[in-house]
């Protein structure tokens, strides 16, 4: 768990602090799944979808639709990837926030002409940085 806030706020470090004091200590912290992390701090139900090359166009789709309806409905996603991604500017086993889902890059599905982005946690933070 890492925590951080443009306008230095205390409340992200004090849940940080309980978070790794409820888990024995702050080295107890690295590593872990995205999820883990969701159930321990929200209690919520989790779903996990699992995205890689065995996916085809119709199930790439279904996921597309399934990740747009949680950001619209307001839900807590998050994100991570097994291995770093330099053109993409990714790191590997690290979790990123899913801030947003806006099309803006096509691709096609079953002949029909779709646009996709997902927009992480560091690309949100420079554009605060911009702001300020």
């Amino acid at each position: 768990m890492y925590s951080k806030t443009p306008d230095y706020n205390l409340w992200p470090a004090l849940v940080e602090k309980a978070y790794a004091k409820a888990h024995g200590c702050y080295d107890n912290l690295s590593g872990g799944w995205v999820w883990e992390g969701f159930i321990d701090l929200l209690g919520a139900p989790v779903e996990v979808i699992y995205l890689g090359n065995h996916l085809g166009p119709d199930e790439l789709d279904l996921v597309w639709t399934r990740l747009t309806s949680f950001a619209q409905s307001g839900f807590v996603c998050g994100a991570a990837c097994m291995v770093s991604d330099n053109e993409q500017g990714l790191v590997g086993c690290h979790a990123y926030s899913l801030l947003q889902c806006r099309e803006i890059f096509e691709y096609v599905v079953k002949g029909e002409q779709k646009k996709m982005e997902v927009r992480l946690d560091e690309e949100r933070s420079d554009e605060r940085r911009q702001r300020a």
